[in-house]
């Protein structure tokens, strides 16, 4: 079951979890070939962030509530972090140092350390935080929220709301 996908730097690697091989599949689309996998360790890798230097890899693994981290170059398993129930929505700062990770059922984000190795601080109050985005000067960041039909755009230094866009159903 092939999910979430990102480029690797230069014009011929992708990569894309594999929830049922408990992988993130490194995919050559130049010649349609696969050209190795990294081991998640953890069933239903279903989302993926990546560092912007293309070192490492955050995977959300719904199945048990973890994030597994991934080193792309040596292509193996680093570590993994518990966070909550149900973890889908991932994303990562571009240097790496913080990972923000949505909970569906806890309704919760946690920001993963992965230099301290674990949690520094965890969000409530959400309906479903079902996608995150990081912006490329890592100052702002993008949790959609479908369950309560808007969008929160949080300041990432004091994890504060800046602003709440509401998505008008039609």
């Amino acid at each position: 079951r092939p999910h979430s996908s990102a480029f690797l730097p230069g014009d011929s690697l992708f990569l894309v979890t594999s929830e049922m091989s408990k992988a993130v599949v490194v995919v050559n689309f130049r010649d349609g070939t696969v050209a190795g996998s990294i081991p998640t360790n953890h069933p239903a890798s279903h989302m993926l962030a990546l560092t912007a230097d293309a070192r490492r890899i955050y995977t959300s693994n719904v199945a048990d509530g973890t994030v597994s981290e991934l080193d792309v170059p040596g292509r193996k398993f680093l570590r993994e972090f518990t966070v909550a129930p149900a973890v889908e929505g991932i994303a990562v700062t571009p240097n790496g140092d913080q990972v923000w990770v949505g909970s569906n059922q806890a309704k919760t984000v946690t920001v993963l350390d992965p230099r301290a190795g674990g949690a520094a601080g965890t969000m409530s109050g959400f309906g479903m935080p079902y996608r995150l985005a990081v912006t490329p000067d890592s100052r702002t960041v993008i949790i959609t929220d479908p369950p309560n039909a808007v969008v929160r755009i949080v300041d990432r230094a004091t994890r504060q709301d800046r602003a709440t866009v509401r998505i008008p159903a039609e």
